[in-house]
């Protein structure tokens, strides 16, 4: 077995504190984890399992919203970003995306935001994923 399974299945069994150890070794890391072929999936294990007040990596991606859109590792962490984190959360990053739709639309990378697979359902009734992918898909700007 190699240490990225070992890794997620530890992930998979963290208890809450254990979580935020974990995400605080994360801390100043994360962009360049994003951008790494493996350590992108750990970041993307990571928005899967960690509670969402514990979360707070997701801010590191403000500022580098368009950058991480348009990168092969990058956009697929966003997409789980946009599945898993909070409303919350994920509207900075939305909010941030909103002047360059027609870029994203464009983009190789870029229009797997929006062309991805279903999301996946939120609990807490907002879905910012259903909005970019009405966006890009489309073509349009949302509505304000």
């Amino acid at each position: 077995m190699t240490s990225w399974v070992l890794f997620f299945q530890a992930v998979e069994c963290l208890l809450p504190d254990q979580q935020a150890s974990l995400v605080r070794e994360l801390d100043g890391h994360v962009l360049r984890c994003v951008r790494d072929a493996n350590g992108n999936h750990v970041v993307q294990k990571m928005l899967e399992r960690v509670i969402g007040e514990r979360m707070t990596f997701v801010r590191a991606f403000s500022g580098s919203v368009l950058d991480l859109s348009t990168h092969p590792y990058g956009c697929r962490v966003l997409q789980r970003c946009f599945e898993y984190a909070s409303a919350e959360q994920c509207r900075p990053l939305l909010d941030e995306l909103r002047g360059y739709y027609t870029t994203l639309a464009k983009d190789q990378f870029g229009v797997s935001l929006g062309s991805s697979s279903q999301p996946r359902p939120r609990t807490d009734g907002h879905g910012p994923s259903s909005e970019l992918c009405r966006a890009i898909c489309t073509r349009e700007r949302p509505r304000r």
